[in-house]
């Protein structure tokens, strides 16, 4: 137990340990969220395709802006940013 006036340090290394650990959960929940919403685009578009008459279909393709390249691209922004993200805290802890 801390006794009044002691103060409490972690090193460096548990602080970047725990950053990133809550660093990855995060950005974990991110790429979730991305698949969850491509499989609702892809879930939508699939009954538009299906409920549309024919004349419709080549519109429906041409308005499918969430495609696999589109998907991948924004899953590489997530997984930089959390590079980014740590990275940058890291330099912050190493100066402090």
């Amino acid at each position: 137990m801390i006794e009044e006036g002691q103060e409490n340090y972690i090193s460096v290394e548990d602080a970047l340990f725990f950053a990133r650990r809550s660093n990855v959960f995060l950005f974990k929940q991110f790429l979730c969220l991305l698949e969850d919403l491509r499989t609702e685009h892809v879930i939508n578009f699939e009954k538009l395709n299906k409920n549309l008459p024919k004349e419709y279909k080549s519109l429906i393709e041409m308005s499918d802006y969430f495609g696999e390249k589109h998907f991948a691209r924004i899953r590489k922004k997530v997984l930089d940013f959390s590079g980014d993200a740590f990275r940058n805290l890291e330099s912050d802890l190493n100066n402090i």
